[in-house]
């Protein structure tokens, strides 16, 4: 077994790197000797685990800094995996070798068999007072080999040869600034391939090797010898590293695979290749918009695998993957891929690589299967990342991958003035439906309410409580219901609070006035409807009141003002009513109207004065009349019908004749009161239109409710399927 020596420290603190100076000049990596038949004999001979083959290449790795700079230590973290992979075994020297600091081993010692070519990490240590440098720069010749091998001279680009006459072994005498016994950080076991083990990977994700205080390199240019590997395979590796300028104590840490703004010098990848599939890892992560791609639409994004490689930033799965990065402007998110020849995985990572927690992988459909990802819980304005890979080891294919933002609802429009008439609309993002909150403000009373519809919602709704001159903030919320994940099953609903709140006012109600063809001189009946205008949405009723009047003029007053309230919500008050007195014949009455509220009272409105010219009540109207319409006070009257009916729920006809002013409301409500549809028409005279629903209406009773001159009638409406 190799004699290891490790000293292990309490804690590393990796300082944050400075953008404003970059003292790393690269890594150096140099070819420092080939092995021969003799050498592999000595190897064999001495009971090596892993064969010294022929033509083996030993590989020294050094960190190449500006002067003024020192070593601090190479690292691996889970965002930064520091890694050295070889195509085949790492080979170790069976007698001497160590798998960390070879500054242990005497010269004596190192100049036996083949400890020269160990494989090892190390804080410029290469034995007992000796650190490495490279060959240029060795002055002293070579301490040479006790047994007479590592004399080959494969010249070219390795150099001068480690032994003979025109030796130069890399190797110079080392100082305190130039060698520290490292501290070895985290779990040992990524370092058995370079102990008697088989082995060819190295991954360390939570450790480091470093030299406390730091340190220079022992030659002008500066560069510390930080590793040496043989092997007879490829090698290569992707390291991180901190360095630190002398004079500022400023540290600066590089790392091979960057996300953001970290430091990184491409020579941290060995060898420098540029993958086939260019998004192979993180830093490489395409950047996805959002424009075009909220929910439910999707610009399909097409991938391909075949050459990608596994990224050791997703350890949750072994098969390849490539790598995309959004900025959020929403809480949520929708990831769907679709392959035919992958068991496809969706992994989602924040800014640092770390996985995100709670459900942020998605592999359950099985080999070929579309996987969708609904995550909610992210930070708006923050970037992530997105893993789109092969569950198992094996090879990759094309794809094609969708993200859609669930995105967040508010206000519709530019002015937030509102009528209680008005309908207010969500700024659509493809939710299913959305939830209004409103929150009362100001002086206004009330509680907070809410309320979820498919669309468009009408501020008169009754549940809601608004009114009239009242300021609300209003939280529109999207509520995602139709999302699937594996094999088009569905997936559990998503939220998405608005966060761009709006602060709406409802504009005070209309001034009511009498309808201008029952003002005096006109004469009235008992038998009349006396009416108001123009239309309040949301009024319960009316309360009007009367003042007896010498003259049409208004004159003076006779007697005491007494109210009465209209039945309902209507505007419309028959003229024989007997509580609290009958109208006199033959008078005149100052009248004010004031609509009523679930909330309280309204204003009274403008005062006006009419003349009840009647005996009694021997001026009744025609029943058959008011079953078919609503009379008006120059006898003509209002008809409204509407046809198909009973009808399927998709369209229906409607028709008002008789009208006076230049608009008609119409409502449509289901069987629970709710206003199902809305809409006022400017009409002259009469009203024909079709009404097309948006989406077909469920089967049942619904009340069609016409407001024509101030006067409401209801009509049933039956759908059927």
């Amino acid at each position: 077994m190799k004699k290891i020596k490790y000293i292990f420290a309490l804690s590393l603190m990796i300082l944050s790197s400075s953008l404003f100076s970059q003292g790393l000049q690269g890594i150096v990596v140099e070819r420092y000797y080939s092995s021969n038949a003799a050498d592999a004999a000595n190897a064999v001979a001495e009971g090596a685990v892993v064969p010294l083959t022929v033509g083996s290449v030993t590989y020294r790795v050094y960190v190449d800094m500006n002067a003024g700079y020192k070593f601090n230590n190479l690292f691996g973290s889970a965002a930064n995996n520091l890694t050295v992979n070889s195509t085949t075994n790492f080979f170790n020297d069976p007698n001497q070798g160590v798998t960390v600091n070879p500054g242990t081993i005497s010269v004596t010692n190192v100049r036996k068999n083949t400890a020269m070519l160990d494989s090892y990490f190390t804080t410029g240590g290469t034995a007992t007072g000796k650190v490495g440098v490279r060959k240029t720069e060795d002055t002293d010749g070579t301490i040479g080999n006790e047994q007479g091998i590592l004399a080959n001279n494969p010249g070219g680009l390795f150099g001068f040869p480690i032994n003979g006459g025109s030796g130069r072994d890399g190797m110079l005498p080392s100082s305190p600034s130039t060698y520290v016994v490292p501290n070895v950080l985290g779990p040992l076991s990524p370092l058995n391939a370079l102990d008697q083990t088989a082995g060819n990977s190295i991954v360390i994700n939570n450790g480091a090797v470093a030299a406390l205080g730091g340190i220079v390199g022992a030659a002008p240019s500066n560069m510390v010898l930080v590793a040496q590997f043989t092997t007879s395979g490829t090698l290569s590796f992707a390291l991180n590293v901190q360095i630190q300028n002398i004079s500022t104590g400023v540290a600066e840490t590089y790392v091979a695979n960057p996300i953001s703004n970290e430091l990184t010098h491409p020579t941290l990848v060995f060898p420098i290749v540029i993958p086939t599939v260019v998004n192979d890892t993180p830093a490489a992560a395409v950047n996805i918009g959002i424009s075009g791609n909220s929910f439910p639409n999707c610009g399909a994004i097409a991938g391909d695998l075949s050459q990608a490689t596994d990224s050791p930033q997703s350890p949750q799965y072994t098969g390849v993957d490539g790598w995309y990065r959004f900025t959020a402007t929403s809480t949520a998110v929708s990831i769907t891929m679709t392959s035919a020849g992958m068991d496809n995985i969706i992994g989602l990572y924040s800014n640092g690589l770390v996985a995100m927690p709670g459900n942020s992988l998605e592999n359950s459909a099985g080999p070929s299967g579309n996987e969708t990802l609904n995550y909610s819980g992210l930070t708006v304005g923050q970037q992530y990342f997105i893993s789109a890979g092969n569950f198992v080891a094996g090879p990759g294919s094309p794809f094609t991958l969708c993200i859609r933002q669930l995105l967040s609802s508010t206000c519709a429009g530019t002015s937030f003035t509102y009528d209680l008439c008005s309908n207010i609309k969500p700024s659509w993002t493809g939710a299913s439906n959305y939830t209004f909150r409103f929150t009362p403000t100001g002086l206004t009373g009330g509680s907070i309410t809410n309320i979820t519809v498919g669309g468009q919602l009408s501020l008169s709704t009754a549940s809601l409580g608004l009114r009239y001159g009242g300021t609300y903030s209003v939280r529109v919320d999207a509520n995602y219901n139709n999302l699937t994940f594996a094999n088009n099953l569905p997936d559990s609903p998503i939220t998405v609070l608005g966060f761009n709140l709006c602060n709406i006012t409802i504009a005070p109600h209309a001034v009511l006035a009498t309808k201008a063809s029952q003002l005096c001189p006109a004469s009235l009946l008992r038998g009349n409807i006396l009416n108001a205008k123009p239309f309040i949405c949301g009024a319960t009723g009316f309360t009007v009141q009367f003042q007896q009047k010498s003259a049409c003029s208004a004159g003076t007053d006779i007697g005491l003002p007494f109210t009465v309230n209209t039945a309902g919500a209507s505007s419309n008050l028959p003229l024989g009513f007997t509580l609290p007195q009958q109208l006199a014949a033959q008078s005149w009455y100052q009248v004010r109207w004031r609509p009523e509220f679930a909330y309280g009272s309204g204003t009274f409105g403008t005062s006006n004065v009419i003349f009840i010219g009647g005996a009694a009540m021997d001026e009744n109207l025609d029943m058959d009349a008011l079953v078919n319409g609503t009379v008006r006070a120059d006898g003509s009257f209002v008809q409204a019908s509407l046809y198909p009916n009973p009808n399927n729920g998709e369209m229906v006809n409607l028709n008002v004749a008789g009208v006076e002013s230049d608009n008609v409301f119409i409502r449509i409500m289901d069987g629970m009161g709710r206003v199902v549809y809305t809409n006022r028409y400017t009409v002259d005279g009469s009203l024909s239109t079709v009404v097309t629903f948006a989406k077909p209406m469920a089967a049942g009773l619904y009340m069609v409710e016409f407001t024509v001159d101030g006067e409401i009638m209801t009509q049933r409406m039956l759908i059927q399927k």
